[in-house]
C-alpha cells in the first residue's frame, strides 16, 4: 500500500525492472520499487494539476501522460 501519492493514477509498471509509476493530484510523477512497498523511490514535478495515468513509449524509454491543466507530458524513465 502507498500512501504517500495525493490522488494517485492507475500505476504503470515499468516491464523488466521492479519499478512503477503514478501520476498525482499534486502535478508531480511518482516511482516506486515494487520490492520495497509504500516507500517514494524518486518523484519528479511537472506542473498543476492532476497527472493521469502514464502510458509507456517503451522504444523510447518515456512515460507519457496528460494532466487536468491539458497538459501532455513525455518523462525519460526510469527516473534518474
Amino acid at each position: 500500500e502507498v500512501t504517500s501519492v495525493p490522488g494517485p493514477s492507475i500505476p504503470l509498471v515499468l516491464t523488466g525492472t521492479n519499478q512503477l509509476l503514478a501520476g498525482g493530484n499534486d502535478g508531480t510523477l511518482y516511482q516506486f520499487d515494487v520490492t520495497n512497498p509504500g516507500a517514494t523511490l524518486k518523484s519528479r514535478a511537472l506542473g498543476s494539476g492532476v497527472i493521469g495515468s502514464p502510458g509507456l513509449d517503451g522504444t523510447n524509454n518515456l512515460a507519457v501522460m496528460g494532466s487536468s491543466a491539458g497538459i501532455i507530458y513525455a518523462v525519460s524513465v526510469p527516473l534518474p
